[in-house]
């Protein structure tokens, strides 16, 4: 017997599937461990690393990846990202943008889209279904901290964010792990593999602490879950009064949680009227009662920078085809990583939004072509629904629509799927139905 093992000869993969799930909790709660532990602000690049790690691994050992979910994800989604990939190549290569800025935006986008075709081949549902779990646990534990934070030590808004960090712009984290963890509990529950009593306390915490935190498109988001779980669930008499009941719970949920956030926060007490709304999201800069301007520009609002970026940036049929160029936007702490565009328009806050980032660099093709990716997924998941056409997968492939539907809808709402703290998050749950099916490793040779 041989005294050691060749790295070869090791099942890389089962390492792999551990790191995947370490860059995961690790990103999290990665502000908390930097912004309120005082960790050098280094290991933020970590998460980089390890997917270099994860990357050389799954490569060398291919034969323990399922030829099935290999094959699925090239059929679908697999297409999605080698199209987006190509358009944003072809778009930096035609508007000249440096090669240093390609490489940031490559990094900032292509990561998660990485992260994804690994999870879809080397996790499993049992591995995700722990997650799961562990997860449902941890927002219950979090909101226990975040009641603390609020009372006693006097916390407010956007820093209110429990163990995922005290800071502006914390809540996007926050509002991630929580659609993904309410979409899993509803989608369970409505499929018939999860109790009623299971999902209560997970759910009612969140609806709490996105009250204290002023997290209120929570509660949209809640109604949307339901909606398309409802509408993605077996049909059975009995499903179809469950999900009755369950609407009416969400509606019950609704209620209350507007009014938990009119009762800490009396400014919100009419922000769920049709007017605010639309003032809110369309007729003012973001975070001001009024429009205001940088370099001669308006400051873009959620839904605002699709009128105001084709307006002030796009100059030619080229640009709304293909934006100014994949990368030509980008920002970082890192001087080479910065474009000249950032440090001129920055304060416009078009960082602050997916869509923004994706108009200005790929044009409507490029923004039509990511949001390809998630179709995908809503579409192989509808494919499957009617093949299998039971409980136990109606769970997955509904949870696998709802995630790809909001994911879309993020884009528009803030910057989730561009940073760390919640894009390996949402882009692991975009992963699930692919979990799904045969997880046989290839014979070797193959």
């Amino acid at each position: 017997m041989k005294a050691s093992t060749s790295l070869l000869d090791m099942n890389l993969t089962e390492i792999a599937k551990w790191l995947l799930r370490a860059i995961l909790i690790f990103c999290l709660v990665l502000e908390f461990m930097v912004l309120d532990l005082g960790l050098p602000s280094g290991i933020r690049f970590v998460a980089d690393i390890t997917m270099i790690i994860v990357t050389v691994f799954v490569l060398l050992d291919r034969k323990n990846i399922s030829v099935q979910r290999e094959a699925n994800l090239r059929s679908y989604t697999g297409k999605a990202i080698g199209l987006f990939v190509i358009w944003a190549s072809l778009s930096a290569l035609f508007n000249f943008v440096p090669t240093s800025l390609y490489i940031w935006a490559m990094r900032n986008t292509g990561r998660f889209l990485l992260y994804f075709c690994f999870c879809a081949l080397v996790f499993t549902l049992d591995d995700w279904k722990k997650l799961m779990r562990t997860l449902s646990i941890f927002v219950v534990i979090n909101t226990l901290f975040i009641v603390y934070q609020f009372v006693v030590l006097g916390v407010r808004q956007d820093y209110l964010n429990g163990f995922l960090g005290t800071y502006v712009g914390g809540n996007s984290a926050l509002n991630t792990l929580y659609i993904v963890v309410t979409a899993w509990l509803i989608s369970s529950f409505l499929s018939n593999e999860m109790k009623l009593v299971n999902i209560i306390l997970p759910v009612g915490s969140m609806i709490i602490a996105s009250a204290l935190n002023e997290l209120k498109f929570y509660y949209v988001e809640l109604i949307i879950i339901l909606l398309v779980c409802a509408l993605t669930s077996s049909t059975s008499r009995n499903d179809v009064l469950k999900g009755m009941g369950v609407a009416l719970g969400a509606a019950i949920a609704f209620l209350l949680g507007t009014q938990l956030l009119s009762l800490f926060y009396p400014g919100f007490r009419d922000f769920f009227t049709f007017e605010t709304l639309q003032e809110y999201l369309f007729s003012r800069s973001y975070n001001s009662s009024e429009q205001l301007f940088v370099s001669g520009v308006p400051v873009m609002n959620r839904l605002s920078s699709i009128i105001i970026i084709p307006k002030y940036f796009f100059d030619s049929l080229g640009n709304y085809i293909m934006g100014i160029g994949f990368g030509a936007t980008e920002t970082s702490s890192i001087s080479i990583f910065t474009s000249s565009f950032s440090l001129m328009y920055g304060d416009t806050n078009y960082q602050g939004y997916s869509s923004a980032y994706l108009l200005l660099e790929l044009g409507y093709v490029g923004v039509l072509l990511y949001f390809g990716i998630f179709l995908s997924v809503m579409y192989y998941s509808v494919k499957q629904i009617k093949k299998l056409n039971d409980d136990s997968s109606s769970a997955i492939y509904s949870f696998g629509i709802a995630i790809a539907f909001l994911a879309i809808v993020l884009c528009f709402y803030n910057s989730a799927l561009r940073i760390e703290t919640s894009g390996y998050l949402l882009f692991a749950a975009l992963a699930v139905p692919f979990m799904f099916g045969n997880a046989s490793p290839r014979r070797h040779g193959c």
